[in-house]
């Protein structure tokens, strides 16, 4: 798969997972300072980042 960042979608492909990466890291990164019950809340943010990183690429896919 071939990516171009002035594409429009491989941007936003590329926007999305940096977000996943960047909020999964703070929270491994701040774990200590959370009580448990909050990391857990806060770890479904991770949730529909996913969905939407992975309904990006596969319009990718579909559209190759």
């Amino acid at each position: 798969m071939k990516f171009d960042l002035k594409n429009r979608l491989d941007l936003a492909i590329a926007v999305s997972a940096a977000v996943l990466v960047v909020t999964g890291a703070f929270l491994r990164f701040f774990k200590y300072f959370f009580e448990p019950l909050t990391l857990e809340r806060l770890t479904y943010i991770l949730v529909p980042e996913t969905a939407v990183l992975t309904i990006l690429l596969t319009i990718k896919i579909w559209r190759k």
